[in-house]
């Protein structure tokens, strides 16, 4: 909220790359900007999303954008080519519909590298401090 609050005041556009939004470790709640209590400062954001990070799916070519911001969505529609593969809906689709099994256990296994990863530069090699652990990717 704050750097929201902090944006529409300078009246700088909030750009909101969720990309990553599925990858946040156990303990971490992952907060849509769209879903920020502020509607003014909701109205002042694009944001952008893709199954790409999360399923693996980079060369698929399907993202998507939204806002609640129509003059936004306007503005930003005239700069965007739209480059979609009928594979790429498709597979965004089968992977919202049916991968949440396999995303969990990926974010599971990447959140236990790290934890591993910890353990062993602490106990094998102590002169590395281990910085804190991401909230995701």
């Amino acid at each position: 909220m704050r750097l929201g609050e902090i944006c529409l005041r300078r009246r700088v556009v909030v750009l909101a790359d969720e990309i990553h939004c599925d990858f946040v470790t156990k303990g971490v709640k992952y907060t849509p900007f769209a879903t920020l209590p502020n509607k003014a400062v909701v109205n002042n954001s694009i944001t952008f999303k893709a199954a790409s990070k999360s399923f693996g799916l980079a060369a698929m070519k399907c993202a998507w954008f939204f806002s609640d911001n129509m003059d936004y969505i306007n503005r930003v529609k005239v700069n965007n080519r739209a480059d979609l593969s009928t594979l790429g809906m498709i597979a965004s689709k089968s992977a919202y519909s049916g991968g949440e099994e396999w995303l969990n256990q990926c974010v599971d296994y990447v959140d236990g590298n790290h934890d591993f990863t910890q353990k062993f530069f602490n106990a094998n090699i102590p002169m590395i401090k281990v910085g804190a652990k991401p909230q995701g990717t």
